[in-house]
């Protein structure tokens, strides 16, 4: 808007133009008359609403969500998979020390195969608590975490009965 005569005595803006501070005094006639003029109300101030942000926050907590159940599941295959890999190295251990003619008490103890160096450390389960016991039956090794065979490893129709 142009400060001009004919502005502000359209305006009814009460000082003359040849006034000190007029720009000052305009401005605050402006100010007054902000709720009577249309040109000013017209302008929408940019930003997101509170409910858009809501929305926003929300579908953030839902997909971490589900990001985090997936990933509880992938720890806890991890894990029981660690145990069938640490079984079959038991039950590795336990075959070169029947093959190296050590008895059978001997291959079936962790500690024992640890302290014969066919292992170097006597793993210990992740997914269930308790020890690995292996058994040897007619030459065959099984190991075992409480009731739960882990070496051999049970096919997909026996795993999902344990």
């Amino acid at each position: 808007m142009l400060f001009t005569k004919e502005n502000c005595i359209n305006r009814n803006f009460n000082f003359k133009l040849g006034e000190k501070n007029n720009r000052k005094l305009y401005s605050q006639e402006l100010a007054k008359n902000a709720g009577t003029n249309n040109y000013t109300n017209d302008k929408k101030k940019p930003g997101f609403t509170l409910i858009e942000m809501i929305i926003v926050i929300s579908i953030i907590g839902i997909l971490a969500g589900i990001v985090a159940i997936s990933f509880g599941d992938a720890q806890k295959k991890a894990k029981l998979n660690a145990d069938y890999a640490n079984a079959s190295n038991l039950a590795m251990a336990a075959y070169m020390s029947l093959g190296d003619g050590k008895s059978e008490t001997d291959s079936k103890d962790p500690k024992k195969l640890k302290d014969s160096k066919y292992i170097q450390t006597v793993p210990k389960p992740q997914s269930l608590s308790g020890d690995y016991e292996i058994v040897i039956d007619k030459g065959e090794v099984t190991v075992k975490v409480d009731k739960s065979i882990f070496y051999p490893k049970p096919d997909a129709s026996s795993a999902e009965n344990q």
